[in-house]
């Protein structure tokens, strides 16, 4: 066993020599022993698994671009201290996902005002595109997902509107295509307020049992 050769395109790995027949995809930050009383941390490139580009082919047929949240580009910093994600045990918590796109907020405004029904669908949509990134970013991909726990969903709106469930049906509705029955489908329950920041109209954060 050498250390420090070159695997792929990474330069700190050592190299490991699997049984027949072992899938080297689900191997990661292995613990070999090297010899008495050493250790050795190889850091195994993984491929990308069979889930993983089951979900990216599925959104490619929707023709859904996931945003990148990757080097800070996750947009709930502008407005507090928080981090994009935490995990605990088999749950991924993600922080809170809204309308936005490219810095710029889809369908700004409250529903049964300014913003009709269809258009806080299609906000609601694009928060659960992006909740989806978000998952992909706090995992690396998607092989982990073992299904949705559950949404709390914030719809902006006007006091007399009461119609909340349709507006956050477009975030449920669309990580059911794309994780399928029964993994993309959990818990939801949406709550109609007053405002949310930058005037979006919806805003959603979501609990995810991993492997």
């Amino acid at each position: 066993m050498r250390q420090n050769e070159k695997l792929g395109h990474c330069t700190r790995c050592t190299r490991v020599a699997f049984a027949p027949g072992t899938n080297q995809t689900t191997f990661a930050n292995i613990a070999l022993v090297s010899g008495p009383g050493s250790l050795i941390i190889a850091s195994v490139p993984t491929q990308m698994g069979a889930r993983s580009m089951s979900i990216e082919q599925r959104l490619s047929e929707l023709g859904i671009e996931l945003p990148d949240f990757a080097d800070g580009a996750y947009y709930g910093h502008s407005y507090g201290k928080m981090k994009t994600h935490h995990i605990v045990g088999n749950v991924l918590f993600l922080s809170g996902h809204g309308p936005i796109r490219n810095g710029h907020i889809l369908h700004p405004g409250r529903v049964g005002g300014a913003v009709t029904i269809e258009q806080g669908y299609e906000a609601a949509r694009l928060t659960g595109i992006n909740m989806i990134a978000g998952v992909k970013h706090a995992l690396g991909g998607f092989d982990r997902v073992k299904g949705l726990i559950r949404c709390l969903c914030f719809v902006a709106c006007e006091p007399d509107f009461n119609d909340v469930h349709l507006v956050s049906s477009g975030c449920s509705d669309i990580i059911a295509d794309v994780f399928g029955d029964p993994a993309g489908i959990g818990g939801r329950a949406t709550i109609g307020i007053q405002s949310l920041c930058d005037e979006m109209c919806f805003e959603t954060w979501g609990e995810i049992e991993i492997a």
